[in-house]
C-alpha cells in the first residue's frame, strides 16, 4: 500500500486560497489507514441495476400498471397525442419503451415527429383503442 502524503497545516498559498482554503489552512481530508485498507483495489464496485447494459427489468405487475397508465394517457389525449413532456414524471423517461411494448401487444400507435424550437420530439397518437390480433394485417 502506498502512503498518502497530506499537506501539513500552515499558511495557505495563493492557489489554496483560490481553491477554498479556510482560515489560512488548506482543507485536506483526513484518511484513516483502516478505511483505505478495507477497500479492495482493482475490483469493480457494485453495478447499479439501472446502469446501461444491466439486465434489470421491473416486476411484471409494475410493467402492466405502467402500460395501462400510458394507454390511459393516450386515450385521454387521443385528438392531440402525447409526448414525453405530457407524461407524468415517473413515466416520462420510459414512455418510448412502454409505447414499444404496447405495439408488441397489438395496439396501433403512430409516431409524429415535431420540432419545438431546435429540438425534435416524438408525439404518439393512439389509432386503435383495441389491440389488433397478431395474425391480421395492419393498414
Amino acid at each position: 500500500m502506498t502512503p498518502i502524503k497530506l499537506t501539513p497545516p500552515g499558511p495557505a498559498s495563493g492557489a489554496q486560497k483560490r481553491c477554498g482554503a479556510r482560515n489560512g489552512r488548506a482543507h485536506t481530508p483526513q484518511y484513516s489507514r483502516e478505511k483505505l485498507a478495507s477497500k479492495p483495489t482493482g475490483e469493480p464496485g457494485p453495478k447499479s441495476r439501472y446502469s446501461p447494459g444491466s439486465n434489470y427489468r421491473p416486476p411484471e405487475e409494475a410493467l402492466a400498471r405502467r402500460q395501462h397508465e400510458v394507454l390511459d394517457l393516450l386515450k385521454v389525449r387521443a385528438a392531440h397525442g402525447a409526448t414525453r413532456l405530457d407524461a407524468p414524471g415517473h413515466l416520462s423517461l420510459s414512455l418510448s419503451q412502454r409505447i414499444c411494448e404496447l405495439r408488441q401487444m397489438g395496439y396501433r400507435i403512430d409516431t409524429v415527429r415535431e420540432q419545438v424550437g431546435e429540438v425534435w420530439i416524438a408525439r404518439y397518437v393512439l389509432v386503435a383503442t383495441e389491440p389488433v390480433p397478431q395474425g391480421e394485417a395492419v393498414p
